[in-house]
């Protein structure tokens, strides 16, 4: 071990030595080279100072050059290749035509409401309110009576939702009926319209209904011998309707007419 060891230490001591002994050498030779250089002439030294610098500035140029290409490159591809050929000049307001466009849209919303004014006359032709009616008939108006979806849900609207609406123009129905004058041959008051499915047997029933409930003694009658709903409106069920009690009634007359002739006969 200790052999090793001391032989180890003269292997360190013997490069040691050595690497110093190369630097002198590396130190001798720099020596020399200077030495030359300083016995060059010294216009060969400027020559190569100004290769030197010359060198230098064309890899300067170069790469100058190289990024200006790109440049050019990149704007070609961003600015379009247009040229401004005459500048522009101010001649005054061309568009938009304010007076014309104004005269357009009146000429326009006469012509429309012209359109819509001839499609409402020909078509519609219904009376949809009590001012209507009143202009265009001299009979007096004894009230309104309102569109109500209650009454899809139950045929007798008054009795069953005497606090709406329709129940109060019901009412006043009834109240301008009382204020009629009376005749000689009562008050009349009827109920129709030019075609089915206007409220006809819904009016009358509900108008019964509110004078009954001031009191008054009412009789409705079934006169509708196509399409009867007052039965239906008022939840009954019946057989036996108007026309079964006049075909009874005619035929009883003709009976009794019968017997009275054949009595006629008998007698001298």
């Amino acid at each position: 071990m200790q052999l090793n060891r001391s032989n180890l230490l003269i292997y360190l001591t013997n490069t040691r030595n050595a690497i110093k002994d190369k630097i002198k050498d590396v130190g001798t030779q720099i020596t020399d080279y200077e030495r030359m250089v300083k016995g060059v002439p010294a216009n060969q030294r400027g020559m190569l100072n100004i290769k030197r610098k010359l060198n230098v500035n064309e890899k300067l140029y170069e790469f100058l050059l190289e990024k200006r290409a790109n440049t050019v490159i990149a704007r070609a591809g961003i600015i379009p290749q247009t040229k401004v050929i005459e500048r522009a000049r101010s001649m005054g307001v061309v568009r938009p035509d304010k007076m014309k466009i104004l005269y357009t849209f009146l000429v326009g919303g006469v012509l429309l409401s012209m359109i819509l004014v001839f499609i409402r006359v020909l078509f519609y032709d219904r009376v949809e309110n009590a001012d209507q009616l009143r202009s265009t008939t001299h009979l007096p108006v004894f009230g309104e009576i309102i569109a109500s979806e209650k009454a899809e849900d139950n045929y007798v609207v008054v009795d069953s939702d005497p606090k709406s609406a329709i129940t109060e123009s019901f009412r006043t129905v009834r109240t301008n009926l009382e204020y009629l004058p009376a005749t000689v041959a009562g008050k009349v008051v009827m109920v129709t319209s030019y075609r089915p499915n206007e409220g006809k047997t819904f009016c009358s029933v509900n108008l019964g209904a509110i004078l009954a409930k001031a009191g008054k003694k009412v009789l409705l009658l079934e006169l509708d011998l196509h399409k009867p709903k007052v039965a239906v409106g008022l939840g009954m069920h019946t057989t036996t309707g108007l026309s079964s009690i006049l075909v009874w009634q005619n035929g009883l007359c003709g009976m009794r007419a019968g017997h009275s002739d054949r009595e006629l006969q008998r007698d001298p």
